[in-house]
């Protein structure tokens, strides 16, 4: 590796670190705006946690549980058979799941 091709990646690895710093931050931001969007009182640790994991499945994974509340094209939506199939998603039915990618 030459002295050029190190310095210019002294100067990108920061770059990455940085844009990779800010998707966390959206992603975690629009779990947090989800969990808010639900009445979470009463609700137990465990119950809290699925409801978390489901959320991050359908960001990370285009999976989205059956009444989740999503963005979707810059509306919110209840996932359900009906919006899945008018949003361009695959339902699963022996699931009850809305697949939007893969």
């Amino acid at each position: 590796m030459n002295n050029r091709n190190k310095k210019a990646l002294i100067y990108l690895i920061p770059v990455i670190l940085i844009v990779g710093i800010i998707v966390f931050l959206i992603i975690e931001n629009e779990v947090d705006s989800t969990l808010k969007s639900w009445d979470m009182q009463g609700s137990t640790y465990k119950e809290r946690h699925r409801i978390y994991n489901d959320i991050l499945d359908c960001l990370d994974f285009g999976t989205c549980k059956e009444g989740l509340s999503v963005n979707i094209e810059g509306q919110k939506i209840t996932i359900n058979q009906k919006t899945c199939i008018e949003h361009k998603g695959k339902w699963l039915e022996e699931s009850n799941y809305c697949k939007f990618r893969g």
